[in-house]
């Protein structure tokens, strides 16, 4: 029987690294550097131990050799006395004889003995298996031994058929809520357009739990950049970026003018993606467009990226139509700049021919807070089912502004005032006096549209004189609503200027105006996000975009400090969007090769994520994680604390015993500043190394609770992105199959250095210099700084080559 036998060879293809290993198998299981010759010309036999293999030589030259055949010789050496050690040899040799005759003659004995051998053998396959444990992948084949891939054209051929029936599911269920809203109307006498004192106004589109739910722009009647004109054309940073080849969707209370002369100078870039909206064309949607991709025909209503084109939608059905659009226009990026407007104080009703404040709580659930505030809903959960299905796409919305002068009454509750009972609406004395949206503090009024997990919810601030220049300078805005949400996620994720923002208005082709809002806010900080996008494809091209929670992530991982305190808080998030700084660990992280300050990784239920950077020293050593949550399970009660989270991650940086943990918020104590401990509530965590040691080497190690599930609740692989800075570029390590061994079976398993956030496939063929090279493995995500995988092999001579696929 021949041995299995392998060589390793370098080998270079179309500039991708690669390995090169040649194994055959046998029955013998046994790994060897070189084949076994059969004899060879001027072979010596000895006439004593005609058993023994022959040597090339004559080891007795004194003797007499009889030349049996051509280059075969026997050497006389029966005269030559044993030695203690041929002698011990001989006798094994004759027992191993006799042993084989005595099984031969009784085949109990002979199947006694092959049981034995085979459990040796297992034994010593499963010893050799002990040693790859630690790194060992999934190999990254279907059931059915198909090569999974990890490719963007991979998911979205999968994906596109299923994002257009989650998109028809939610049209149906949208559409029925809209019949049975306005059949709701009728009935008990609601308008199905309310109007708001400032002369804003809402559209009913559903009704939950007796309450009728009108959706509102998020603006009011009165920004600075994030750092986006730095990117921009001439600007500072040197990257000229505009937008350019980059769509990005809004959904909004109406449609903007598209004929406007920043939407139509050079070429057409806003269009109507849902014909014409029953609102009509208006000046908020229109602002918004502006503020995302205005051409800059007036310098100061330049859009945020203003070469992209704009696929504008109103917001009736949104849900449907962000799945169903993004399957078709596969855009990353989409604001919504409005929500539910009926929330605590909103307009006026009419009673008894009177008009009064209306308050949209119950004063059977609470006398005091709209129990509305803050909770989970099953519009979050529908957003989050549709972030979760689309993987690469990142909704952005505005946080509202319910806090301070728009959480008032609309007019003095001295005459009294309307409220819900249990579903009824009534009229309230002037004894029951309620206090503002988010009361004294502020805390707790974001209206559900703003909780879910998987958008960027985004807060609105003071434009900076001058420019960033410490926590301090970042003054929050008199309107914007603070968090947390129910469950005490950390919620907006970032803040972005909406005060005074110059855009494009409604009321001409030439039209302009200023306006404040998180309505604002949210497209200053999608637009800046586009050029990102912009960046990214410069790098790597269309197809293989960003993961969401990679967009989202870089927002949150660069924003700058803001608040009293370190660390996030309810009222900033975690700090304001520096688009310049997101845009260098873009650039860095592709400059250095090795992917350093940005890694997606897919997380195999049970397994890990472990790498070690190094510190620069001087500044912080800053880890985030950030992961697309599927949709939780929605519980309507006042300020239910039912965690959301479905995947519970755990980030911990550690070096020489110290256990660095990652922030967290105590929602009990909103104006509180952030700690750090087990963060179980949040889908981002972040640990900061206030102090590094110079050049020191820490572990980041990403665990995770529970089962890891998918959007069905079966058990599931979770993509996750990573941010790293204050640390310094290390190598790539370089492709080299360092062990390999036969583990069970026809299986051998691999290993060789890896770099987290790569992806590699085990590719083989039958001759090291021909033929095609096909998968052995799928696509495999390293989730540490080895790759371990398990090859099954037939009986022919195989070659295999490591390739890093991205």
């Amino acid at each position: 029987m021949e041995p299995m036998n392998f060589s390793i060879q370098r080998s270079a293809t179309l500039a991708t690294p690669l390995i090169i290993a040649a194994i055959a198998f046998t029955l013998a299981g046994s790994v060897h550097a070189a084949d076994q010759k059969a004899p060879v010309h001027g072979s010596f036999h000895s006439a004593k131990d005609p058993d023994l293999p022959p040597l090339p030589f004559n080891p007795h030259p004194e003797l007499e050799v009889v030349e049996v055949e051509k280059g075969v010789y026997i050497v006389d050496d029966t005269g030559i006395p044993d030695t203690p050690e041929q002698a011990a040899a001989r006798q094994a040799r004759q027992a191993e004889r006799d042993r084989a005759a005595a099984i031969a003659s009784n085949p109990l004995l002979a199947q006694a003995t092959q049981a034995a051998q085979q459990a040796a053998q297992e034994a010593a396959w499963a010893q050799n298996r002990e040693q790859f444990l630690p790194w060992l992948h999934p190999n990254g084949l279907t059931e059915g031994g198909e090569p999974i891939s990890e490719s963007f054209e991979s998911w979205q051929s999968n994906a596109v058929p299923a994002l257009l029936q989650l998109g028809e599911e939610l049209g149906t269920m949208q559409a029925e809520q809209l019949t049975a809203a306005t059949n709701f109307a009728y009935e008990n006498g609601w308008p199905l357009v309310i109007t708001n004192d400032d002369g804003s106004s809402a559209v009913l589109v559903r009704v939950e739990s007796g309450r009728p739910m009108y959706l509102g722009a998020y603006n009011l009647n009165a920004a600075d950049t994030l750092g986006s004109d730095e990117l921009w054309t001439n600007g500072n940073s040197g990257l000229n970026l505009n937008g350019d080849g980059t769509q990005v969707a809004m959904w909004d209370d109406g449609d903007p003018r598209v004929a406007h002369r920043e939407f139509t100078t050079n070429s057409t870039r806003a269009f109507i993606m849902d014909g014409p909206s029953s609102r009509g064309t208006n000046n908020h949607p229109t602002h918004v467009a502006g503020t995302l991709g205005a051409y800059g025909v007036t310098n100061a209503a330049k859009g945020m990226a203003n070469r992209a084109v704009v696929l504008a939608n109103d917001f009736i059905s949104d849900y449907a139509e962000m799945a169903t659009e993004f399957a078709t226009n596969q855009f990353r990026l989409s604001n919504h700049s409005y929500g539910l407007a009926t929330i605590g104080w909103y307009g006026i009703g009419n009673y008894l021919g009177t008009n009064y404040p209306q308050w949209y709580g119950d004063h059977y659930v609470s006398a005091t807070e709209d129990w509305y505030f803050g909770i989970y809903d099953a519009g979050s959960s529908n957003l989050d089912r549709v972030v979760y299905a689309s993987r690469y796409y990142l909704p952005v919305r505005a946080a509202g502004n319910e806090r301070g002068p728009a959480g008032k009454p609309a007019i003095s509750q001295a005459n009294g005032h309307l409220a819900f009972y249990q579903g009824v609406n009534y009229y309230f004395p002037p004894s029951y006096q309620r206090p503002d949206d988010g009361g004294t503090s502020g805390y707790d009024c974001l209206p559900p549209d703003a909780v879910s997990k998987n958008c960027l919810t985004v807060g609105a601030v003071s434009n900076i004189i001058g420019g960033y220049s410490g926590s301090n300078s970042v003054g929050m805005s008199t309107f914007s609503s603070f968090g947390p949400a129910d469950d005490g996620r950390i919620k907006p994720d970032v803040v972005g200027d909406g005060v005074n923002l110059y855009s494009t208005g409604a009321a001409s082709n030439s039209h302009y105006y200023a306006d404040s809002g998180t309505s604002m806010a949210s497209p200053n900080v999608c637009g800046s996000l586009n050029l990102l996008v912009q960046l990214h494809n410069r790098y790597v091209g269309t197809n293989q975009p960003m993961l969401s929670s990679t967009l989202r992530g870089l927002a949150i991982h660069t924003a700058d400090e803001a608040g009293t305190n370190a660390g996030p808080d309810y009222r900033f998030g975690w700090g304001l969007v520096n688009a310049l700084k997101a845009a260098r660990l873009i650039t860095n992280n592709f400059a250095s090769g090795s992917i350093p300050f940005i890694k997606e990784v897919k997380v195999p239920n049970g397994d890990s994520v472990e790498f070690s950077p190094v510190a620069k020293g001087g500044e912080p050593l800053v880890v985030t994680i950030c992961w697309t949550d599927p949709a939780g399970t929605p519980v309507y009660a006042l300020a239910p604390t039912n965690r959301m989270l479905v995947n519970d991650f755990d980030l911990r940086v550690t070096r020489s015993g110290v256990t660095n943990f990652p922030y967290k918020l105590n929602p009990a104590s909103p104006a509180s500043a952030a700690t750090t401990g087990d963060n179980d509530t949040d889908n981002v965590e972040q640990v900061v190394v206030v102090n590094p040691v110079t050049n020191g080497v820490y572990t980041v190690r990403v665990t995770h609770k529970g089962t890891l599930k998918d959007d069905t609740g079966a058990t599931a692989a979770q993509w996750i992105s990573i941010f790293v800075s204050g640390n310094v570029r290390q190598a790539e390590p370089a492709l080299l199959i360092e062990k390999i061994a036969r583990t069970v079976g026809s299986t051998v398993a691999m290993q060789w250095p890896a770099n987290v956030g790569r992806v590699y496939q085990v590719q083989s063929r039958a001759a090291v210099d021909s033929g095609t090279w096909t998968a052995a493995t799928g696509e495999i995500s390293a989730t540490r700084t080895n790759v371990a995988v398990e090859v099954s092999m037939s009986g022919d001579t195989r070659f295999y080559r490591v390739a890093r696929v991205r």
